[in-house]
């Protein structure tokens, strides 16, 4: 189960990384805009 954890954490962590920027680009957009 830790292995399935360590591998799962690092995909997730991108995961959300990805979903903010993704957040931020869309609200400056709409700022903007």
């Amino acid at each position: 189960m830790k292995l399935f954890w360590r591998l799962r954490l690092p995909y997730a962590t991108r995961k959300a990384t990805e979903d903010c920027k993704m957040w931020l680009v869309y609200l400056t957009s709409v700022a903007l805009f």
